[in-house]
Order: structure tokens, then sequence, then C-alpha cells
């Protein structure tokens, strides 16, 4: 009897281990390819990553919130069509203020930083910046236009006041270049993070600033949106101080995602999609 009985367990066992394996061998074949995503033929899992984008809300016509309510601009459009041509990833906005956006990224709580930022060698030590460019920026100085006899060319603010933007802006950085070559001759750089385009106004109207560095389209921009069309803001001189280009800027580590969003651009660019968006967004404040 005792024997019969062991017998009988024995086999037991053996059916339960053989089940067991079973089950394992089914749960490493659904899990072994990224948490839950089925495989085509190639072996590419299917599963949709999220991607969280800081991007900024009161800088019109980039990223700013209509009189809906909700969040447009030229930021936004072209991250919708780069979703299209990315299916793996599933892009969510982050909306925060201008001077969390890199802060956010490094610390990993966003994965891409969505804000016309320009690459500068400073901002490389810590960020990793995409190659393809989706704006360019002409650089200049802006000032009343009631001081346009007064400083025709970037040589006679020397002394004066300048709103330069933050400390890792290209803006900053080109004129603390001017600095560096013109000893004696210095402007006096006035340091601010995330300033608005009405705050920038207003410093120049005030005396504040002497002039400020800024886009060509935000001069332009200023005179429609605070000045009723008027040109009261006006390019000091005929030339640009510089050109720049705005990047997407990823967390260091991230090449893969990276030339994932540059591989989209580049079609955006190919197939006049881009253009096309500049035009809806841009072409008010150009020229």
């Amino acid at each position: 009897m005792k024997n019969q009985w062991f017998q009988k367990g024995k086999k037991l066992v053996k059916k339960v281990a053989a089940l067991t394996l079973l089950l394992s061998l089914t749960i490493t074949g659904v899990t072994g390819c990224g948490g839950g995503g089925s495989t085509d033929s190639s072996g590419a899992s299917d599963e949709v990553q999220t991607i969280k984008v800081g991007t900024y809300s009161a800088y019109p016509p980039y990223c700013y919130i209509d009189d809906d309510g909700n969040n447009v601009g030229y930021e936004f459009d072209v991250m919708a069509e780069i979703q299209k041509k990315l299916p793996q990833y599933k892009i969510e906005f982050e909306v925060m203020d201008f001077d969390d956006i890199l802060i956010s990224l490094q610390a990993g709580k966003i994965d891409i930083a969505a804000c016309q930022f320009e690459y500068t060698d400073e901002r490389a030590e810590t960020y990793l910046f995409g190659k393809e460019e989706y704006n360019e920026y002409l650089y200049v100085l802006t000032t009343l236009k009631e001081n346009a006899d007064k400083y025709k060319s970037i040589d006679d603010l020397a002394g004066q006041p300048i709103a330069a933007g933050g400390t890792t802006s290209h803006g900053y950085q080109l004129l603390q270049e001017y600095n560096d070559s013109h000893k004696g001759n210095e402007l006096d750089l006035v340091v601010s993070e995330g300033t608005s385009d009405l705050e920038t106004a207003e410093g120049l109207r005030k005396g504040v600033y002497a002039a400020s560095v800024t886009e060509r389209r935000d001069t332009k921009k200023m005179n429609k949106e605070f000045a009723d069309g008027e040109e009261e803001f006006v390019v000091v001189g005929d030339e640009n101080l510089s050109e720049g280009y705005a990047y997407y800027v990823f967390q260091k580590g991230q090449e893969e995602l990276q030339e994932s969003f540059d591989k989209a651009l580049k079609e955006l660019k190919d197939d006049g999609t881009l253009e096309k968006l500049q035009d809806k967004w841009l072409a008010d404040y150009s020229g």
C-alpha cells in the first residue's frame, strides 16, 4: 500500500514539474521582448514607449495657450508630425516654466526638451543634442526707435545695459565673446533666464535696457503684439550678430531616441512638411 502511494506520488511530482516548465517557457515567450510587446518576423517589438516632452506655454508663435485654453504653436505641430512617423513612441507634453525644462531633463523627469533650444558647448557638456535643426535664428540687437540714431551699431552700446538672456544661451555667449575682444569698451550684460517678450519690451521702454539681443522675428513680434503694429522697436545696424539653430535636447545616453527623432525630422524636411509648418506659424514674423 505504501509503495503504491509512493509510485503515484512520483508520477504527480513529474506532472507538476512538467506543467511548471511549460508555464515558465510560456511566460518567457511573452515577456522576453520588452515587457509585454509582441514581435514581428524581424524580431522588432511593437511595444509603444511613452516619451515625455518638456516645453513652455508663453512663447508665441512657438508654444503658447490659445483663447480656448489649448496648447498650440510651431513646437506642438512639429511634434505632432513626428508622432505620425514614430508609432513606436507615444508623445506626451509636460508644460512647465522655461527655467525648469532643462533642469527636468537632467533630473530624468522628461525625455526631451523642446522649446527652441540652441546648441552651446556648455549645454552639450550636460545634454545630448539632436543633429537635425528644425528652426533658424538670426540674432540682432533691438532698441527703441527713438534711440536708432544714437545706437547705430553694437560699438555704440559700450557700457550700456544689454538684455542678454541666460548664461547658457547663444545670445549671451556671442555678446560675451564681443566683450572678450573689446576690453575697455565692454557691454554691460544683464543676465535673465526666461525673460518674456513683454518683459523685454517694457524693459526697453523704461530704460532698464538700452538694447536687447533678440531674434529678428521677435523684434517684429514685439511691434505687432505690444505696439499695435507700429515700429516702436528697431534693429541696431543692418547686420545680423549671428545665426543660430533650434534643436531637440535629450538626456545623455539616449542616442537611439535622438537618432529616431533626427530621422523623422529629416523626412519632414525632405517632404516639405516642415516648410509648410514654418509658413503657417512663422511667416507673419519673418522679414
